[in-house]
């Protein structure tokens, strides 16, 4: 989804991804929006009664957009519940349609078993021919709208850091990196609490022992590990990631582009953390964010460990999932 904000906050929209991610796709434009819309209407309108069956829905607008996916925010026939439905109708040219399929199913099958208030709540999944339907539940804002807006106060930033720290430590404890935490894969729904969403590019570390080589994310959070030929810990890159979110809320800029060397801006980081980047940050910050932000992984914070400290404990009082 594409969002248009002034230069002093062009930072924030900076979104250079990795070409397996889907936060930069484009809806294809080989079919009018209005065949599209109506095609998908088909696809979604119910086969009987409405109150005599489950799982239909009726399109209501396009939410987003990308070349091989489009969003839709749609009512449930039978309940009236909001929905948001990412429709898949176009593979990578890379890809073979078994790959293709075995990439939707699996970012489904794994968000589908999450269970938590902070992460969005996947329902089903639904084939037409060659389009794919991923229906989730329906938050209405993304985080970077509502940073835009202005209206976000210091605190905001903390009790969202907090809720999204408990959604990846829930995520850990089952073995499961994002590899994609960025301000763009957050939702906030009307009752105010924030959704991570976009399992995409997840992964089961279990399955990979000797560590992660693939190279995913968006640049400005990747950790400076997954830059490096060897095998990363892909739980260690999402903790860096989450700090490297709570540093451009509140900031409102990216504090470097790349975390390597040859970036000015991180290699000032690494030879002084404090003076290049704590010091503006809110001092009740200092200690979980330099202990997230360790260049050598395993010296980085695990995220049970961060919920010790002062700050993190002051803004869980506003936690109300315990």
């Amino acid at each position: 989804m594409v969002w248009h904000a002034s230069w002093a906050l062009i930072g924030v929209l900076v979104t250079i991804i990795v070409p397996s991610t889907e936060s930069n796709i484009q809806f294809g434009c080989t079919v009018h929006q209005e065949e599209r819309r109506e095609r998908v209407q088909q696809i979604l309108a119910p086969t009987c009664a409405v109150g005599t069956c489950d799982g239909q829905y009726r399109y209501l607008k396009q939410v987003g957009k990308g070349s091989y996916s489009a969003v839709i925010k749609a009512q449930s026939s039978t309940t009236g519940e909001l929905v948001a439905i990412k429709i898949f109708d176009k593979k990578e040219d890379k890809e073979s349609f078994d790959e293709y399929i075995e990439k939707v199913q699996s970012e489904f099958d794994l968000a589908s078993r999450l269970i938590h208030p902070h992460i969005i709540r996947s329902l089903e999944l639904r084939q037409d021919e060659e389009t794919w339907l991923y229906v989730m539940e329906y938050c209405d804002t993304q985080l970077i709208a509502k940073l835009l807006s202005q209206s976000m106060t210091q605190n905001d930033m903390s009790d969202i850091f907090v809720q999204l720290l408990k959604a990846v430590q829930y995520l850990h404890t089952r073995e499961i990196a994002h590899r994609d935490i960025k301000i763009h894969n957050i939702m906030l729904c009307s009752d105010g609490n924030a959704k991570l969403i976009d399992f995409g590019e997840a992964l089961n570390v279990t399955r990979a022992e000797d560590g992660s080589t693939d190279f995913v994310g968006t640049y400005e959070y990747i950790a400076p590990e997954v830059y490096r030929t060897e095998p990363y810990n892909a739980l260690k890159a999402d903790v860096w990631a989450l700090a490297i979110l709570f540093t451009a809320l509140s900031l409102q800029e990216y504090p470097w582009q790349r975390a390597k060397m040859t970036d000015s801006s991180f290699s000032a980081f690494a030879q002084d953390p404090y003076d290049t980047l704590l010091v503006r940050l809110p001092i009740e910050s200092h200690r979980v964010i330099s202990h997230m932000l360790k260049i050598e992984p395993t010296s980085r914070a695990d995220l049970d460990d961060i919920f010790d400290d002062p700050w993190i404990q002051e803004a869980s009082k506003n936690y109300m999932y315990i």
